[in-house]
């Protein structure tokens, strides 16, 4: 279940956006660390090409995926990248902000097919990729913890509807508690055999972690690693390091 609104989603969206344009002009070449292979540039291409595949599913009410007449490809050239990125968050804002939540609206995962959907992933996939964008120039900002908590929530919800298909035989191995420092959000996950199991609230877990919900959001989208050498700064981590490596091998997408 959704936790913002459509108004507060909508102005993360664009507020993120325009923080990824800010890198794209100073450094549109700088390598993406959480991107491996990807310049900046390619993640500004990338991300446009989302905007607009998810601007063509709500104006057109797909119940499929949208083909390339409507989506369109990036330029090649590089003046005319940002151009097209920012008529293309235009129109998804646009998009989103006046249709009906309960319009037909194909999604990737299953779930059902309405609008509201795309308000939500949008929102969330726009200011990870703002995080991987600044992540290049080694300058990051944290994700705001009412869209952080709610990110935490949506992959939860993702991986629910996903993984009985993609990775039946997915299993952590044990249970692993995530408790945001910062914000209202506790949560204890564990996956058996592809299936997501997920309680709110305090509890004790096989594994814990406690950090910002920023730093919880980006551990579950992959892009924080609390085991790592040294480990990423901000995380207490306790328990079983298995299961954190369990969860984190299986929540790719």
């Amino acid at each position: 279940m959704a936790l913002l609104d459509r108004d507060d989603y909508l102005a993360h969206l664009r507020g993120d956006a325009l923080a990824l344009v800010s890198v794209a002009r100073l450094h549109g070449d700088a390598p993406v660390p959480s991107c491996p292979g990807w310049s900046v540039n390619q993640l500004i291409a990338h991300t446009g090409r989302v905007h607009r595949m998810a601007a063509a599913v709500v104006v057109n009410q797909l119940l499929v995926p949208p083909g390339p007449d409507l989506v369109g490809r990036p330029p090649t050239e590089p003046s005319e990248l940002l151009p097209w990125f920012d008529e293309g968050i235009e129109n998804l804002i646009r998009a989103l902000a006046t249709a009906d939540p309960a319009a037909p609206a194909w999604n990737f995962v299953g779930l059902a097919p309405k609008a509201e959907f795309w308000v939500r992933r949008q929102a969330h996939e726009t200011s990870i990729h703002r995080w991987d964008g600044q992540s290049a120039l080694g300058q990051v900002t944290s994700i705001g913890s009412d869209l952080a908590v709610d990110g935490v929530d949506e992959l939860f919800m993702l991986l629910g509807a996903r993984l009985p298909q993609a990775k039946p035989e997915a299993t952590t191995g044990g249970s692993l508690h995530l408790h945001a420092t910062d914000a209202e959000g506790e949560w204890t996950v564990q996956i058996k055999n592809g299936i997501v199991g997920v309680e709110l609230g305090h509890a004790k877990g096989d594994a814990a972690l406690r950090a910002s919900a920023s730093d919880l959001n980006l551990f579950v989208w992959g892009r924080l690693d609390p085991l790592a050498d040294g480990g990423d700064s901000g995380f207490e981590v306790f328990g079983n390091d298995t299961v954190i490596r369990s969860f984190a091998a299986i929540t790719g997408f």
